[in-house]
C-alpha cells in the first residue's frame, strides 16, 4: 500500500483508486465488521476545501443510497477528513464491459440523482465520470456528488436540464456511449418532455432492459432447450 494513503482509524487501506473533484479514493477494509468499503478522504493539504467536503458528505447522508453509495461513516483524523461509503459489491463502470443498453440505466440514474437532490435543496457539482459503479444486480451509482450547490426545491426544475445535458454527454463520450445517448441528448434540448416525464420514460426503458436475459443467458437458452428435449426423447 502506498505511504500516500492517510491512516483512518478502523479502516485498513488497501488500493488508492485516484482522485475525484474533492479528496481521493481508497479501496478498503473496515476492520470491525471486515467488510470492503470505499473511503473518500480529504487530505490535510486541502483543507481549504474541507467546507466543500462537508456539504457533499451530507448530500451524500441525505440522499441515503439514492443514485449514490450509502455512507456509513464519517469523521477526521488528524486533519484529513474522512468519510467512507458501502461498495454494495459495486465496481468503476468499465467501458469495455459496457453496451449500448446500458445508456439508458445510467441515464435514468443520472436524472433521478438530480431530481432527488434538487428536492432536497441541492444541485450536484461535477460529477467525475470515474465515480461511476455499476451495482451486481444491474444500474449505477456515484460515490462522489462535487462542489454542490444550494438551491430552491420550488424553483423552476427546467434551469438544472443543461447541467444534466453536460454530464450525460461527458459521461456517454467517456463510457464509449456518445452514439446510444445521442437520442437521449435530443430529447432534453427539444423540452417537449418535463424532466419528471423524461425520469419515468427513461426508468422504464431501463427497467425493461434490467428484465433482459444477459447476453450469457441468451447464449445458454438454446443449450438448456436441447438438454430439455434429449432428457424427454430418454424418457420416451
Amino acid at each position: 500500500m502506498s505511504g500516500s494513503a492517510p491512516e483512518i482509524p478502523g479502516f485498513q487501506p488497501l488500493q488508492i483508486r485516484g482522485g475525484g473533484e474533492l479528496g481521493i479514493w481508497i479501496e478498503a477494509r473496515q476492520v470491525r465488521l471486515d467488510r470492503r468499503v470505499l473511503l473518500k478522504v480529504l487530505p490535510a493539504g486541502e483543507a481549504h476545501l474541507a467546507n466543500d467536503f462537508q456539504r457533499e458528505v451530507r448530500g451524500m447522508v441525505q440522499l441515503d443510497g439514492r443514485g449514490s453509495l450509502r455512507v456509513i461513516e464519517e469523521g477526521q483524523a488528524g486533519q484529513a477528513r474522512f468519510v467512507a461509503m458501502d461498495e454494495a459489491g459495486s465496481v468503476r463502470a468499465d467501458p469495455e464491459l459496457l453496451s449500448e443498453e446500458d445508456i439508458y440505466p445510467l441515464a435514468s440514474m443520472l436524472i433521478s440523482l438530480y431530481l432527488e437532490s434538487i428536492a432536497l435543496g441541492f444541485r450536484p457539482g461535477r460529477i467525475p465520470v470515474e465515480s461511476v459503479r455499476r451495482l451486481p444486480a444491474g444500474g449505477f451509482v456515484v460515490c462522489e456528488l462535487g462542489k454542490i450547490q444550494s438551491v430552491s426545491s420550488d424553483a423552476d426544475m427546467e434551469e438544472h436540464r443543461s447541467p444534466i445535458a453536460e454530464t450525460l454527454r461527458r459521461w456517454s463520450r467517456h463510457l464509449g456511449l456518445a452514439k446510444a445517448a445521442e437520442p437521449l441528448l435530443e430529447e432534453l434540448r427539444q423540452e417537449q418532455f418535463g424532466l419528471e416525464e423524461i425520469r419515468t420514460r427513461w426508468s422504464q426503458s431501463a427497467e425493461v432492459i434490467k428484465r433482459r436475459p444477459t447476453a450469457t443467458k441468451r447464449a445458454q437458452i438454446p443449450m438448456f432447450m436441447a438438454l430439455g428435449i434429449c432428457l424427454a426423447l430418454l424418457q420416451i
